[in-house]
């Protein structure tokens, strides 16, 4: 991901463990039927996920906000100018934004593959997961009740947008929690910074 000049970072914190992930991994609730088509249950997480996404909550998700859905989903290089533009040529779209209606589709697409590829099951499972849903599709909040402090190791050329706080915060019910964004203010930028908690176990 390339950035400039007045590019906005933001920094969503997700609460889940590897050992509950572990621990579901006997009984994986079905995701996708024999026929390719969406579990009604999975087709709920994504609702959810849609709305988690869309920022600035008008009902769609634009460029910046699917390309963060994809970077968090595990895909690094997030999505190309010409990768939107095949999605808005395959799937539903308003005012050059996806509505939910096509982002279902889309992942009904990816999961039609699966009578030819079955890894596809394993490749949709890792991209829950890494959004912070276990084999069960629920949200583990295994952090919620601890408390948190940012600790900035170095920044250069950034203007912050403490959401909540440096100091002593906890992560709430929700399913994603917006912590802290920041805007570069030259091309030539740097940030480090790590989430804490009050025994200085670092976090992310």
């Amino acid at each position: 991901m390339t950035l400039s000049d007045g590019d906005v970072i933001t920094v969503i914190c997700l609460g889940t463990t590897v050992s509950q992930a572990q621990q579901d991994l006997k009984n994986p609730v079905e995701i996708v039927q024999e026929n390719g088509k969406l579990m009604k249950r999975y087709k709920v997480t994504l609702m959810n996920l849609f709305d988690a996404f869309d920022w600035d909550c008008d009902g769609y998700l634009n460029l910046r906000e699917m390309d963060a859905y994809t970077i968090m989903s595990g895909d690094e290089d997030g999505v190309k100018e010409d990768e939107w533009n095949m999605l808005k040529s395959e799937f539903d779209f308003a005012e050059e934004k996806m509505t939910i209606k096509g982002f279902i589709h889309m992942h009904e697409a990816e999961a039609s593959s699966l009578t030819e590829d079955q890894s596809t099951l394993d490749d949709i499972w890792s991209s829950l997961e890494r959004l912070g849903y276990n084999k069960q599709l629920r949200l583990v909040h295994e952090m919620k009740d601890r408390v948190f402090r940012l600790q900035i190791d170095e920044e250069h050329n950034v203007k912050w947008n403490f959401v909540c706080g440096t100091k002593s915060f906890k992560l709430d019910e929700t399913e994603y929690m917006l912590i802290v964004s920041y805007t570069a203010t030259e091309a030539e930028h740097s940030v480090l910074f790590k989430l804490v908690d009050d025994n200085e176990q670092i976090v992310s």
